[in-house]
């Protein structure tokens, strides 16, 4: 009775993409005191960490809007680090960059 409460609320993707930032890809990530990061850095070791990430989910989790993650992610897209996948019907999703396949022949 004076126990813990449970929650009837299912937690949301988006919730858990939030939850998996800040308890558990901050921690893993080690970085030297002397550098500085952006969010631009931030969005692309998710990207990377993840494979993929919706757009709409990205401007949740940095509380911006879409058009400013999709600014950013052509900025990322140009230098060949993502890419950007417009699908027919549905949400864009932003990708890690797949290495290029070796023709045979």
């Amino acid at each position: 009775m004076f126990g813990r409460r449970k929650k009837n609320k299912k937690t949301s993707i988006l919730e858990k993409v939030k939850i998996d930032v800040e308890r558990n890809y901050t921690k893993n990530i080690q970085m030297p005191d002397n550098i500085i990061t952006t969010s631009l850095d931030t969005l692309l070791d998710l990207i990377i960490k993840k494979g993929r990430i919706q757009l709409k989910d990205a401007a949740k989790v940095f509380s911006v809007t879409r058009a400013q993650i999709e600014e950013w992610a052509k900025i990322l897209e140009e230098h060949d680090l993502i890419e950007i996948h417009y699908p027919p019907l549905g949400e864009p999703e932003l990708r890690k960059k797949q290495p290029p396949k070796e023709k045979k022949g």
